[in-house]
């Protein structure tokens, strides 16, 4: 079991670019996502199999045809996030 935290959350994250519908979906969270889902989160205990899906989720995404497809590159560039926004 993984407890999450603000860190091994974003850490999950789309290189700054925040996180997809799949990967909420993988934690419970619907979609668009409410102020403070993450917050919500922290503390929350995870099997190791959800959190590698929600880690995994992060590079796929499903195009207009329904074929799933991996994300090699992200298109958004590195950006720190602000811890300050707690």
């Amino acid at each position: 079991m993984i407890e999450l935290t603000w860190e091994n959350i974003h850490a999950a994250a789309r290189s700054g670019c925040g996180f997809t519908r799949a990967q909420l979906a993988v934690l419970g969270i619907q979609w668009p996502p409410r102020k403070g889902w993450v917050v919500n989160l922290i503390g929350k205990e995870i099997t190791d199999a959800q959190y590698e899906a929600f880690k995994d989720a992060g590079n796929t995404f499903v195009n207009r045809k329904g074929k799933i497809r991996r994300r090699d590159k992200h298109r958004c560039p590195d950006v720190p996030l602000p811890l300050d926004e707690l």
